[in-house]
């Protein structure tokens, strides 16, 4: 998801919005794909991935960590031109899901609907800008391959006990 979105879009043309937001659902997509992941849809200004198999932890962690990384220096080469730069936040779980089409009888799309996604969509929604957030047992699955700090749980909509959430800590590098 990206963050400052509607703050960058209020000032920008429609046009260039869409434009930018192109370029970097595009870098992303070639990611997700590259580390076995597919991209479910792309809503607004962000992007629904979908990884499984045996290793779906690990390709959705490096998918995320890659992507993080690639925006940055997407970002430091928009900087310095003066062009528009887009930073992202992700959040990552894992679970049980229901896929496949859904919709009305003139309209379907093929997705994922379940708690899962939910919590994947709020652990996005509170991920900070370069940050990569998943819930706590997703972060357990990844068998210290990967460094993880331990956050404050959080409490989520309509669910009665908190969430016990991480964050994926890599090197981050900032444009500017």
């Amino acid at each position: 998801d990206i963050r400052n979105f509607s703050a960058i879009a209020e000032d920008c043309e429609p046009e260039l919005v869409v434009k930018f937001v192109n370029i970097y659902f595009d870098l992303q997509t070639r990611i997700i794909e590259a580390n076995r992941g597919v991209v479910d849809k792309f809503n607004g200004d962000q992007i629904m991935a979908i990884f499984q198999g045996p290793r779906m932890v690990e390709n959705a962690v490096s998918a995320a960590i890659d992507i993080q990384r690639n925006v940055n220096k997407l970002n430091r080469q928009r900087a310095a031109t003066g062009e528009i730069t887009f930073e992202l936040g992700i959040g990552i779980n894992q679970g049980f899901a229901v896929m496949g089409n859904m919709g009305s009888k003139n309209r379907m799309d093929y997705t994922a609907v379940g708690d899962v996604v939910n919590i994947a969509n709020r652990l996005c929604s509170l991920a900070r800008s370069g940050q990569i957030i998943t819930e706590y047992n997703f972060a357990r699955m990844l068998n210290g391959n990967f460094n993880i700090t331990r956050l404050d749980a959080i409490m989520v909509k309509g669910r009665s006990k908190p969430v016990e959430i991480s964050e994926i800590v890599y090197e981050q590098e900032r444009a500017g």
